[in-house]
């Protein structure tokens, strides 16, 4: 397995989902190699390689400052995976905080349910459940096949196999709604997701909107009327009616990012979302 952790403008300690990955391996042994790969976007380093030092866990780490998004990472991720000749792949954002529960749980479902070939865990922000949902109702723990099941792209492992036949992470999506496409097309391979039992923190930081960036919200907008539009037309409506809720919502609490709304919701599709192909900000 190799875990890919995406980070941006973060010291060592800061890194929750490195840490407790650490922390976690520690308790566990484990059969399968374990690899970790540290992706940095940030403007400049802020790590060396020679941080990395672990007995058990090999570590690579990636200084990328072209800031392209998840996808790029996530791809250089797969190509090591196959360079590694490993099988599955972890994703993870630098603050979802791991528990060897999972990783013990999460192992144990590789050897023993392997035809589940993507894997997700339940994600909590307090006492409020993220993902995994269908059509906005929590999920089970169990196995599901063909079925429109959507989680965060945090926490969530996949098969090699997955992404041989994907052929990868598009850049279509480079940092927002990467998760929701990922989940449309294992819908529609028909392959079979298995649920964890196993909770995990993360904070989404799309939930403090009077904090999120014009920046930030504009890629956000911009890859959900994209991905509504090209992949799920079919909830155009929905999508209509939850604009006028979400400008509510502006309205009440941060004003200043009404106009910004407007104009994504009548502007016409284009093929990227982010000037000279660049994100910024942190991911969830």
């Amino acid at each position: 397995m190799l875990a890919v952790i995406v980070i941006y403008q973060q010291e060592k300690v800061e890194v929750v989902a490195y840490r407790t990955l650490i922390q976690a391996l520690s308790t566990l042994s484990f059969k399968e190699p374990v690899e970790i790969l540290i992706y940095d976007h940030s403007p400049q380093a802020f790590w060396q390689r020679s941080d990395f030092q672990h007995e058990k866990v090999p570590v690579t780490y990636v200084a990328d400052p072209r800031n392209l998004g998840l996808s790029t990472a996530y791809n250089y991720g797969w190509e090591l995976l196959k360079q590694r000749q490993l099988d599955w792949l972890l994703l993870l954002d630098q603050d979802t905080t791991l528990t060897s529960d999972y990783l013990a749980e999460l192992m144990d479902a590789m050897a023993h349910q392997p035809e589940a070939v993507v894997k997700v865990p339940q994600i909590y922000q307090g006492e409020t459940l993220l993902a995994p949902t269908k059509a906005g109702q929590a999920v089970l723990p169990g196995i599901y096949e063909g079925e429109a099941v959507v989680s965060l792209n945090s926490g969530t492992c996949i098969h090699q196999s997955v992404l041989e036949t994907l052929q990868g992470f598009t850049d279509e999506f480079p940092l927002d709604y990467l998760d929701h496409w990922f989940f449309f097309q294992v819908m529609s391979l028909g392959v079979k997701l298995q649920v964890l039992r196993s909770k995990l923190e993360h904070h989404l930081s799309m939930s403090e909107i009077e904090t999120v960036s014009a920046t930030r919200l504009r890629s956000v907008l911009e890859a959900e009327k994209r991905f509504i539009y090209r992949y799920q037309p079919e909830k155009k409506g929905q999508y209509r009616r939850h604009f006028w809720l979400r400008l509510i919502k502006y309205l009440v609490k941060d004003p200043k990012k009404v106009p910004l709304a407007w104009n994504i919701f009548r502007q016409p599709i284009s093929e990227k979302g982010y000037e000279g192909g660049k994100v910024n900000g942190k991911t969830d």
